[in-house]
């Protein structure tokens, strides 16, 4: 009879803590280890402190949504509000995370739009030499096996010697 009851009875606030206290103190020592890492002089050791402090920061952040999935819905009680309050709690982290790093968050973001326009270039050259390649004549008698095999590496060496056309022109390398 007991033990029914005891399942029947909405979860607790310790009985929360007890089952995710590891989580909760891997994500507060995680977020001193940032702490103290953002802290450390630039001049001594550069940005690798800030870099780190992100990273550290990153996982809390990933900690913290983990014990948000782990809270038992309930709609009263002393665990309800500790969610709530939880939620907000989470929601100010984040925002001084974003207002700590945005620099670096900013980077990151235009580091990303950079690679997928230098990726859609590469593409877009790539298939544009191959088009341009199956137009010449004596290239429509080389068998298929020979095509497939050349055509990648026509197309690279047409892309690298443009980039390099650009990069001495800028005079990026000499």
């Amino acid at each position: 009879m007991e033990i029914e009851q005891k399942k029947e009875s909405p979860p607790t606030l310790t009985e929360f803590i007890e089952k995710n206290q590891k989580l909760i103190s891997t994500a507060a020592i995680l977020a001193t280890i940032s702490l103290l890492a953002n802290r450390l002089p630039v001049e001594q050791y550069g940005p690798f402190g800030k870099i780190l402090s992100f990273g550290l920061f990153a996982l809390v952040l990933i900690i913290c949504f983990e014990i948000h999935e782990n809270f038992p819905w309930t709609e009263k009680g002393s665990l309800d509000w500790f969610r709530r309050i939880y939620d907000v709690v989470i929601f100010g982290f984040v925002i001084v995370w974003v207002m700590t790093f945005y620099q670096v968050l900013l980077i990151c973001l235009l580091l990303v739009l950079l690679m997928a326009a230098i990726t859609l270039i590469f593409v877009g050259c790539m298939e544009g030499i191959r088009r341009l390649v199956l137009k010449m004549s004596w290239f429509k008698r080389v068998n298929q096996g020979m095509r497939e095999r050349i055509i990648p590496m026509f197309s690279t060496m047409a892309v690298f010697v443009v980039a390099w056309i650009i990069l001495h022109h800028f005079k990026l390398i000499r």
